[in-house]
């Protein structure tokens, strides 16, 4: 009896163990960052650019594109030809003739009735 308190008391320790240990060094971290906010960085000079002397750019002559004028293509249509003129007739005569299938008719079951011997109102 004295083992099975023994497991749930390590059950509930070593979380609390584990969640300890990993505050205790976190506030190392803090601590540390800490000291380093309160560093004073002593003030350096600001150094000084050069002066670049200006760029020349090279003047270029302007060319002047011609573009030559492209032949614009015909454009050929094809010919569609005609569909033959078919009679809704014609049509009828053609298709297979449907016939729909016949629904199955449920026989009529007779509904029991209540007979006074079974009424609940009566001793």
């Amino acid at each position: 009896m004295a083992c099975t308190y023994h497991h749930q008391y390590t059950s509930i320790v070593l979380p609390l163990l584990l969640i300890t240990l990993a505050s205790m060094t976190g506030n190392k971290i803090v601590v540390e960052a800490r000291h380093l906010l309160e560093v004073t960085l002593p003030e350096l000079p600001k150094p000084e650019l050069p002066s670049f002397p200006d760029l020349h750019t090279p003047s270029f002559p302007k060319l002047d594109f011609t573009f030559p004028e492209l032949p614009k293509p015909e454009l050929q249509v094809p010919e569609i030809p005609e569909l033959p003129h078919l009679d809704i007739s014609d049509l009828h005569d053609l298709l297979p003739k449907f016939t729909f299938p016949t629904i199955p008719t449920i026989p009529d079951i007779p509904k029991p009735s209540l007979s006074a011997s079974h009424s609940t109102t009566t001793p």
